[in-house]
């Protein structure tokens, strides 16, 4: 994980072990984002937006296979918190 990245905050500092195996990747990211997590070859394994109002995040492992629904779930469930903590507009009535 990269440090002050969103995904150290969900999982702490260090390493993860994940499910990853790769026949492509990214090899470049667009400018409004930055590498959160690479593996030990360098490949990066998990981006976000730069601009933390924008709750992006993207990861390149398999959570579908060899039982990492834990790390996924960690995610997930920080995705939900973020969105509720998002304000609404109000909506305008139409009469």
């Amino acid at each position: 994980m990269e440090p002050g990245s969103r995904l150290e905050q969900i999982y702490g500092p260090g390493e993860v072990r994940v499910n990853s195996y790769h026949h492509q990747g990214i090899r470049k990211l667009a400018p409004v984002f930055r590498a959160a997590a690479h593996a030990p070859d360098g490949l990066i394994e998990a981006f976000e937006g730069k601009d933390h109002s924008w709750w992006v995040t993207g990861v390149q492992w398999h959570p579908e296979n060899e039982g990492h629904i834990s790390l996924d779930m960690q995610l997930v469930e920080a995705f939900v918190e973020a969105a509720g903590k998002r304000s609404t507009p109000s909506l305008a009535k139409v009469g």
